[in-house]
């Protein structure tokens, strides 16, 4: 960090000698500092990973993948990557998070790659952004609710609507849970999570006609089933637009919203990295290099994250980042927030 300040001390005294020694260390860093230090990506999910962070190298992405934006587990990882858009023809690093198994997989063609369909598959993989939060995927639903739990959450694939349903609000619990879903409004042809609780047996469950589907009558049953809202979870504050200007990242914080000018309003700083990036780089130049803001400036969130053994300088929407070495503290931005 030292040889970092005396280079950045340099700059400002001597805007030549500093711009032939930013020549010098960019090559140097080049040919030592950058060397990969992530493994290369496996072909498929490693198990028993619940976070797996690797390097996809340029050319990988002709493997075959099942599934659109959430994949199953054993698709190749870099092409699905590279369809579901977080990774470019060079190659570089992703971030893959193991999610529960999902009832279907939709093909699409992204990017260039098209992904075959699947049906039920018992894990899945999904791709995010250094230091993004995580959302969570309930699994695809069992066909009926399980007869051990009282409570059951679960996501319905799109379309999946072909089972035998029994009452009207509440259900036998032998129902189709997608079925029944569609039936009492909780989804729509699209799919989606719904919520299912266990209801004591009822003498009578009553045939109607409801979003599509008809459901049938029966008599007296031991279980029922109903559907209800899941407690809704208070979201992150947005950074807001008249909050603190941006800086430096604060040492120690885990996150950080701010807000940059507009490009040119102040001096632009160095950046080091490439989403991860050093926390001593220049926050809003750093935000410009990731395409979270552009030019006119905007509110930032930012993640704190551990260092790392290398960082790798690019080129990106106009802004230079530089390669640097061990680091003991990495930022990065929310992609949520572009």
């Amino acid at each position: 960090m030292r040889a970092r300040i005396m280079t950045a001390t340099r700059w400002l005294l001597a805007p030549g000698i500093g711009a032939l020694m930013l020549g010098i260390g960019f090559f140097a860093s080049a040919g030592t500092a950058g060397a990969q230090t992530l493994p290369e990506c496996s072909y498929s999910y490693p198990s028993g990973q619940a976070e797996y962070n690797c390097f996809c190298p340029a050319g990988r992405g002709d493997g075959s993948i099942w599934g659109t934006d959430i994949y199953t587990s054993d698709s190749d990882i870099c092409t699905a990557a590279k369809h579901a858009g977080y990774l470019g023809k060079a190659g570089g690093e992703v971030r893959v998070v193991m999610q529960p198994g999902q009832g279907s997989y939709p093909s699409s063609t992204q990017n260039g790659i098209t992904s075959s369909e699947w049906g039920s598959y018992s894990e899945s993989i999904e791709f995010y952004l250094p230091g993004q939060a995580i959302t969570q995927r309930l699994p695809g639903c069992a066909y009926n609710m399980p007869s051990d739990q009282t409570e059951y959450a679960c996501t319905c694939a799109p379309n999946d609507f072909d089972g035998s349903v029994w009452g009207s609000g509440t259900y036998t619990s032998d129902s189709s849970i997608c079925t029944a879903a569609l039936h009492a409004g909780a989804v729509g042809l699209a799919g989606g999570d719904v919520h299912v609780v266990a209801r004591p047996g009822l003498e009578k469950y009553s045939s109607t006609t409801q979003n599509g589907v008809t459901s049938s009558d029966w008599g007296s049953y031991s279980s029922s089933i109903e559907f209800v809202q899941a407690t809704p979870v208070a979201p992150m504050p947005m950074p807001m637009a008249n909050g603190p200007v941006c800086g430096k990242f604060p040492v120690g914080a885990s996150t950080h919203d701010c807000v940059c000018g507009t490009a040119g309003s102040v001096a632009a700083g160095p950046v080091w990295g490439s989403n991860p990036y050093v926390t001593d780089s220049d926050i809003c130049e750093a935000a410009r290099h990731a395409g979270v803001i552009g030019n006119v400036g905007g509110a930032v969130r930012l993640f704190g994250l551990p260092g790392l053994e290398s960082y790798k300088g690019s080129q990106m929407n106009g802004v230079t980042s530089y390669d640097w070495g061990a680091y003991g503290a990495s930022m990065s931005f929310d992609g949520n927030l572009r």
